[in-house]
């Protein structure tokens, strides 16, 4: 809660600034009055991210947190992500590409809890990955476990920073910071767990790879 109070105040200041000017009349030039208000909505998303990270480490905290397990296909769940994201990654010039191996691979979870997993991977990844790279999700499964792979063009991390990626103290410029609070991935791999499952983080060229791993379904 500290490191997300810490981090509200840049956004904070910075909306705070931009009010000040709107309503001192000093943006008359509908051009720069754009530009203020598209960082005022900037700061507004980066504030309710970080607001949401620390709501849901203090749930995982207070362990007050139920999962609302169904069969879940991994498949859907990324072509869904390609919906949300693409006009996202479109607009920064990332390419987003997505290569299921099979329709049905399916987990036995909470589908919002996978999904915000997925999508804090995927938010990652498009954010350090350069223009004109590409950010590819993978779905695939072996016997006993299913996979979803995404993987970036950030051109690697460190052993070091590899080792405590997943570490809430953790507080990094690398490809794992959310919003700034170091929480986002910290959360993700602690509802990995909660489903019996796992995040893995490693180098692949050109960037990194950090894959889900969850326990396959069989059920009907």
């Amino acid at each position: 809660m500290a490191r997300a109070a810490h981090d509200l105040r840049t956004p904070l200041t910075s909306m705070r600034l931009i009010a000040d000017a709107l309503h001192d009349g000093l943006l008359p030039d509908p051009g720069v009055r754009r530009a203020y208000l598209e960082s005022l909505q900037a700061n507004i998303a980066r504030m309710t991210d970080l607001v949401e990270a620390a709501f849901e480490a203090s749930q995982l905290d207070a362990g007050d947190v139920t999962l609302r397990r169904e069969p879940v296909r991994l498949g859907d769940l990324v072509l869904d992500l390609l919906l949300r994201f693409e006009p996202h990654a479109t607009a920064v010039g990332v390419h987003l590409q997505a290569d299921i191996a099979e329709a049905a691979i399916t987990v036995h979870g909470d589908r919002s809890r996978i999904s915000g997993i997925l999508d804090n991977l995927a938010q990652n990844a498009i954010r350090h990955t350069p223009p004109g790279s590409t950010v590819r999700v993978t779905v695939e499964a072996d016997s006993s476990t299913a996979r979803v792979r995404v993987r970036d063009a950030c051109g690697g991390m460190s052993d070091n920073e590899l080792d405590r990626i997943f570490d809430r103290r953790r507080r990094g410029a690398a490809a794992g910071a959310t919003a700034g609070s170091g929480l986002g991935l910290a959360i993700a791999s602690t509802f990995a767990h909660l489903h019996g499952g796992r995040l893995v983080a490693v180098n692949s060229e050109p960037g990194c790879e950090v894959r889900l791993e969850v326990p396959l379904h069989r059920g009907p």
